[in-house]
């Protein structure tokens, strides 16, 4: 999971054909890398709705980020 929040290195990483869709330019990624997460927790419950697969699930993300450098255009990340 966390590999798909970060810049793309490996030629793998994005599948053959696959390219940013319209409005998907410039192509935003969370992470220059995924090893600057310096923490995580998972909290779970129960979904309490029908699915169509036993594999689906609902997944939140909640992320909090803080700047590795500063600069002019971090300044609001503190």
């Amino acid at each position: 999971m966390f590999d798909a929040l970060k810049v793309p290195t490996e030629p793998t990483a994005i599948p053959e054909g696959d390219h940013p869709k319209e409005g998907e330019d410039p192509f935003y990624c969370l992470l220059e890398d995924d090893n600057l997460i310096t923490n995580v927790q998972v909290e779970t419950d129960r979904l309490l709705e029908e699915t169509k697969s036993s594999s689906e699930v609902v997944l939140l993300i909640h992320i909090t980020t803080k700047a590795t450098r500063a600069s002019w255009a971090n300044m609001g990340l503190g």
